[in-house]
Formats: structure tokens, sequence, C-alpha cells
């Protein structure tokens, strides 16, 4: 091997190393857009009981109903 392909293979191992970095700061981006930002978008659209009750959160067995959101937010079943 002679020097300039030596700095070649150095240049190439650097920009893979470059590339492989910012994969992964996207990848890690998608992760805590997955994990965080999506659900409480969801969570933020809930707006009375029925919703709360069809977004599959937590029904307390009382007299009326009561949903509660993952958030805390609670919702009470009118009573009709």
């Amino acid at each position: 091997m002679d020097e300039d392909e030596t700095e070649r293979d150095k240049k190439e191992l650097a920009l893979s190393k470059i590339i492989l970095l910012v994969l992964a700061a996207i990848g890690i981006g998608v992760v805590i857009w997955l994990a965080w930002i999506r659900p409480s978008r969801a969570s933020s659209s809930i707006n009375s009981y029925d919703a709360c009750a069809k977004a599959g959160n937590e029904i307390q067995e009382s007299y009326p109903p009561v949903c509660v959101t993952k958030d805390g937010r609670r919702f009470v079943q009118p009573v009709r």
C-alpha cells in the first residue's frame, strides 16, 4: 500500500463513521417520537367519556363510571 491508498482508506472510514452516527441520531429521533410525542398527541384529542373509553383507557368501577387517561385526565360518563 502506498500513502495515497492509506489516506483514501482513512477518509472512507471517517465518512462511514459519520454516516453511521447520522443514521443512529435519526433512529433515536424516531424512537423518541414514537414513544413520547405521538402518544401525547393521541391522548390530547380525547375530550369526552366516550372518546376516552374508545381509546382503551381505564374505566373505574363507580357510579357513574369514570374513564381515566394515561396522563391522568378524568371523564365521567353522563347519566342517561
